[in-house]
């Protein structure tokens, strides 16, 4: 499997999202960090990160994909996280502290931190679309409710369904 992964890229300079989808996808940090099917320095994987920089920043978090559309395609903390966890990896200790002050600034007073960030403001259509707003108009909620604890973290989504009494 290894293989056939790195010879996607090789042939791509970049590991990408799918074998049907060549766009660059944050989740291909994990491929160094945590799960080593490839080193830090490998030529594609470097590439895939200067991608990643380069295409999915958004003031200063990182989105999944550049056609993303969930909830705007906001910035995920969790990539973000990932992307700073990197930049340790490799020694760039500056680039580690931007990710690490950007998502400490996202936590609530409460201490709870959103799924994404910033999708309202870069595609607020799509946004609005996912919004629990958006899936009432769309009849989308499908006996789910809206989640009522954390849609103030600007990370709208819908808590599982709930069980007839």
């Amino acid at each position: 499997m290894k293989e056939r992964v790195r010879a996607s890229a090789a042939q791509l300079g970049i590991y990408a999202k799918s074998n049907e989808n060549a766009d660059v996808d944050a989740s291909a940090l994990w491929l160094s960090t945590p799960f080593r099917v490839v080193e830090p320095t490998d030529r594609s994987y470097v590439r895939t990160v200067a991608s990643i920089e380069e295409q999915l920043s958004l003031v200063g978090g990182i989105r999944r994909y550049p056609t993303d559309i969930y909830y705007g395609s906001g910035a995920w903390p969790v990539l973000t996280a990932s992307l700073g966890w990197h930049y340790l990896t490799v020694g760039d200790l500056e680039g580690a502290r931007r990710c690490h002050e950007w998502i400490s600034e996202r936590f609530d007073e409460e201490g709870r931190l959103g799924e994404q960030f910033g999708g309202e403001l870069r595609d607020a259509p799509h946004f609005r679309e996912w919004s629990t707003d958006g899936a009432r108009q769309h009849g989308t909620l499908r006996g789910r409710t809206p989640c009522t604890s954390c849609c103030r973290l600007r990370s709208n989504h819908l808590m599982a369904p709930t069980k007839a009494a």
